[in-house]
């Protein structure tokens, strides 16, 4: 009981910091995003314009502003660009470790007599290791540059739901969960 007390007065005290910790988003002008608006509608668009309480955006073919009250607007997200970066990173960490098992399973010992006794020599071959890491950096840049990164800045949900976002990632067939804290 003691311990169930103990983990309720602390899930009481991290309440303030998740109801709190979204960035105000009034007066905030955003590049390109996208609006979910109540009735399951997806716009695409850009120059967003967050006031107290309306929106205001291009569409993404057309140079007409249109203006939606903040109340018919479910969600708001901002394009943040791609994961290339990312996924070079993690594909040349991941082929770099390929090719060092590749290499590792090449090496070579070679056994020679210098007079005075023998001498072993292991090789191994590093090219295993500078192609694979290339091959795996080219991959992760090309998985990398096909997910784009939305970043949810407005949600009508509880305050204390408004930063975790879950989404279907179209690619892998799963989840992604993301829950952001700012102080």
């Amino acid at each position: 009981m003691r311990k169930k007390l103990i983990l309720f007065f602390a899930f009481l005290c991290i309440i303030p910091f998740i109801s709190y910790s979204q960035k105000n988003i009034e007066s905030r002008n955003i590049t390109h995003g996208k609006i979910f608006m109540v009735d399951s509608k997806i716009i695409d668009c850009f120059n967003i314009f967050i006031s107290k309480d309306s929106v205001e955006y291009y569409e993404k073919d057309l140079i007409i502003r249109h203006v939606f009250e903040l109340n018919t607007v479910d969600k708001i997200q901002e394009y943040r660009g791609t994961w290339s970066n990312t996924g070079i990173w993690v594909g040349s960490l991941a082929g770099c470790a390929l090719g060092v098992a590749v290499s590792l399973g090449t090496k070579e010992t070679t056994t020679t007599y210098e007079g005075w006794g023998y001498y072993q020599e292991t090789r191994i071959q590093l090219w295993p290791i500078y192609l694979c890491t290339a091959l795996g950096a080219v991959v992760g840049y090309l998985i990398g540059n096909n997910a784009a990164d939305w970043g949810t800045i407005y949600t009508k949900d509880l305050s204390i739901l408004k930063n975790l976002d879950i989404q279907r990632n179209r690619n892998a067939g799963g989840l992604c969960v993301t829950f952001k804290m700012s102080f």
